[in-house]
């Protein structure tokens, strides 16, 4: 299993190892804020996609309804539980894009 931080290592001793340290933390974040931004749960942005596939007044009545704030309350808990389940799978696919060789798990 590859840990957030292993994603870049570097080769020698010194200042690349923080840089390395710093790349992985960096492609981590990113992928966590790109996966949050699909999640299509109010208030994240993902909730908006739904509403291309809607007549506009159809949307404008959904997006008033999901900025209520018990609405985006109840979203974001429901984000932060289904996430887990999301973003280690997704790590690992991402990661051997990166490492084909690696065939990592």
């Amino acid at each position: 299993s590859i840990r957030f931080s292993d994603v870049a290592m570097a080769t020698q001793p010194g200042i690349w190892g923080g840089v390395a340290f710093i790349v992985g933390i960096v492609f981590t974040l990113n992928l966590v804020l790109g996966i949050l931004n699909l999640i299509p749960v109010p208030p994240l942005d993902g909730s908006s996609v739904i509403t291309l596939f809607m007549s506009e007044e159809r949307a404008r009545k959904l997006n008033n309804f999901f900025h209520d704030s018990t609405f985006a309350l109840i979203g974001i808990l429901l984000a932060w539980r289904i996430f887990d389940f999301i973003f280690r799978p997704l790590f690992i696919i991402a990661i051997n894009l990166l490492y084909p060789e690696g065939n990592y798990r």
